[in-house]
């Protein structure tokens, strides 16, 4: 049986589209995106294993608040959130280190 067009037009667009629709995803109960952690908060490294998340925006408080970083390796870490309000950001947010000390989060 040979593929439809169309079927493959709309594969195409929901793979392309799919990101973008996860980055843009609200944290429930809280006025922010991934997209917007991603944005406007970034890690600062203070042990070999351990940092902490900064954001530059007052509506990220809560994540700086709740939320800490684990490198398992020197340049890669991730989240580790208490409660279970940014379970979403533990899943769907990795820190890469762009230096010594900082580090950004990409979701």
């Amino acid at each position: 049986m040979k593929p439809r067009l169309g079927t493959s037009i709309a594969i195409v667009v929901i793979s392309t589209i799919l990101p973008f629709a996860v980055a843009a995803q609200t944290i429930e109960g809280y006025g922010f995106s991934l997209r917007d952690v991603g944005r406007y908060c970034e890690v600062f490294k203070y042990d070999e294993s351990y940092g902490e998340v900064e954001c530059s925006r007052r509506n990220l408080r809560p994540v700086q608040r709740a939320c800490e970083v684990y490198f398992y390796d020197r340049e890669h870490g991730e989240l580790d959130c208490s409660g279970r309000d940014f379970r979403l950001l533990e899943r769907r947010c990795t820190v890469y280190m762009y230096s010594e000390e900082y580090g950004e989060i990409s979701c």
